[in-house]
């Protein structure tokens, strides 16, 4: 018998594991409340003619028992299997081998003139360490300078806006793990949105709700700063959620839209509604071949003339996810903020402009795109740093006695 309930905002990985835990290890209830009509937020998978587009990349690993447990009673080990990190960077028209070093083999494939500028600029940096204020100074020590520029550099200005010297050392641990390291990640045979799939099924199985469609527009709060009820646009009309314990993970503008002034003062409303976050644009391609030949499943773009941040091949990754075997699928995802052309562009420009940047980069025919679509998703990314006004948002929303938020930012 459930004794409390639990309003989770947001049917994302975050909220449904959430849900899952209240219900096999506590007495309450949730109910997911989901704003799109779908669940999994970025983590779903998508059907295109039966070729399955993933948004962004999405690999499963995890050092927790009980997680590593979750996912394998969701998926049997026949449709989740272990896999091989393999992935690339694309550069200077060259394609090198991840884990990225500055090794004899990578710094002599940039010819002979280039290869003695790295190298001076590496032994300098084992000489002449920077006090690792910015990203650009953790690079520079880690792989000199100029190594750090070409390959970190560009990509790093691509996905956070800004580029490594106006970010703060701390950003190092955001940069893709698998640049530099290898290992191993699970994967489902048919895409991660299989996997958040079965997880809103259980989840109902075991009592709870998940509902889709449903965008909270206000919390109701009281005087002593508890969460009594969200209120809530749906297909039904208006309804109002009361419980006990309230999660969320709504960006904090979002956030702040739905909470009274007297929860949160303007001066911290509009500290919320400027926090710049970077939105994901991801195309899919369906092409009849590629003019190159790679095992990797992700390629990154460390060419600053190109927009395209990072290439996952589909059919290396998994090739339930491509429905015909005699093409290659592609995803190719682009970062930027929402009042930028690339964000604003059509869907048809769009396909275009990515099919001509990757003929530019010698990674297809022209002509030889067979299907290809766009899906946008804003505000995936918070690319804010920690300041006074950033904590005094904190505190002021951790006052808040029963409602936490589950993201990360």
């Amino acid at each position: 018998m459930h004794k409390q309930n639990a309003i989770i905002i947001g049917a994302g990985p975050l909220g449904l594991t959430a849900a899952h835990y209240f219900l096999t290890h506590t007495e309450i209830r949730p109910i997911v409340l989901e704003r799109e009509n779908f669940i999994g937020g970025m983590s779903r998978t998508l059907n295109f003619d039966g070729n399955l587009l993933e948004i962004g990349k999405h690999r499963l690993f995890s050092d927790d028992d009980e997680i590593l447990s979750l996912w394998r009673m969701l998926l049997p080990d026949d449709d989740l299997p272990e896999r091989q990190r393999v992935a690339a960077v694309i550069c200077r028209g060259k394609i090198f081998e991840c884990p990225i070093a500055p090794t004899f083999k990578t710094i002599a494939g940039f010819g002979l003139f280039s290869a003695l500028s790295i190298g001076a600029s590496l032994l300098k940096s084992k000489f002449s360490r920077r006090e690792e204020t910015t990203l650009a100074d953790v690079l520079s020590n880690r792989f000199g300078q100029k190594f750090g520029e070409i390959f970190f550099g560009s990509y790093a200005t691509k996905i956070f806006g800004r580029s490594p010297e106006e970010l703060g050392a701390a950003w190092n641990s955001r940069l893709p793990a698998e640049l530099t390291a290898g290992g191993k990640f699970f994967y489902p045979k048919r895409g991660v949105g299989q996997l958040w799939q079965n997880l809103a099924d259980k989840i109902k199985k075991l009592g709870g709700e998940v509902l889709t469609a449903s965008n909270v527009k206000n919390f109701r709060v009281d005087d002593n700063k508890f969460v009594k009820a969200v209120t809530v646009e749906s297909l039904a009309g208006t309804l109002n959620f009361p419980a006990d314990v309230f999660l969320t993970s709504m960006t904090f503008d979002e956030l702040a839209d739905a909470l009274d002034e007297k929860i949160l003062p303007s001066h911290l409303r509009d500290i919320a509604k400027n926090l710049p976050y970077r939105s994901l644009v991801t195309v899919g391609l369906l092409v009849d071949k590629l003019k190159i030949s790679t095992p990797a499943q992700t390629i990154y773009v460390a060419e600053p003339s190109i927009k395209l941040a990072r290439l996952n091949i589909f059919n290396n990754l998994s090739p339930e996810l491509v429905a015909d075997k005699n093409s290659v699928w592609l995803g190719l995802d682009y970062f930027c903020s929402t009042d930028d052309d690339l964000w604003s562009m059509d869907e048809d420009a769009f396909v275009k402009f990515a099919a001509d940047e990757l003929v530019t980069l010698g990674i297809i025919d022209a002509g030889s795109v067979k299907l290809g679509v766009r899906v946008k998703v804003p505000k995936v990314y918070p690319v804010f740093d920690d300041d006074d006004k950033l904590a005094e948002l904190r505190g002021a929303l951790n006052d808040i006695k029963n409602l936490k938020r589950l993201n990360h930012d």
